[in-house]
C-alpha cells in the first residue's frame, strides 16, 4: 500500500493593509501572495515530512501570519499563530520557508496575512 503526504495550503484571510507606507495598494497582491504560498507547498511538504520521522502521528492545522513589506514584496516576520502539530523544529521550518516568500510586485502598502495550512498523512 502506498503511504502519501498531504500539505493543503489554503487562504485563510488577507488580514488587510497597515496605512504606514505612502501609495496605493497593487491589485495583483492576493493573487500573487496566494501563488507565492502555494509555490512553496512541496517546501512545506518536506517540513513535514522530516517532523513525520520523529513523530508518525502528527497532523493537523497549522496558521501562519507574515507580513509583505510593501517596497520589496518579500515575506517577513512570519510565525505559526496557531497549530494542532506540537513539533517546534517544524514549526521552524515551516516559519523559515514562509519567510523565504516573495511577491513578484511591490504591493505598494504592507499588507498582512494569514494562511492555514492542513498537514494530512495518508496511507
Amino acid at each position: 500500500m502506498m503511504k502519501s503526504i498531504t500539505v493543503v495550503v489554503g487562504l485563510v484571510a488577507l488580514l488587510g493593509l497597515l496605512s504606514s507606507g505612502c501609495g496605493t495598494l497593487n491589485p495583483n497582491t492576493q493573487p500573487q501572495i496566494a501563488s507565492a504560498v502555494q509555490a512553496k507547498e512541496k517546501s512545506f511538504r518536506a517540513c513535514y515530512a522530516s517532523a513525520l520521522r520523529r513523530n508518525r502521528n502528527l497532523k493537523g492545522r497549522m496558521t501562519i501570519e507574515f507580513r509583505v513589506d510593501k517596497d520589496s514584496g518579500k515575506v517577513e516576520d512570519a510565525k505559526v499563530v496557531k497549530s494542532a502539530i506540537k513539533d517546534r523544529t517544524m514549526k521552524k521550518c515551516v516559519v523559515k520557508v514562509a519567510n523565504g516568500m516573495s511577491v513578484p510586485e511591490a504591493p505598494g502598502k504592507y499588507v498582512d496575512g494569514v494562511y492555514e495550512i492542513d498537514f494530512q498523512f495518508e496511507s
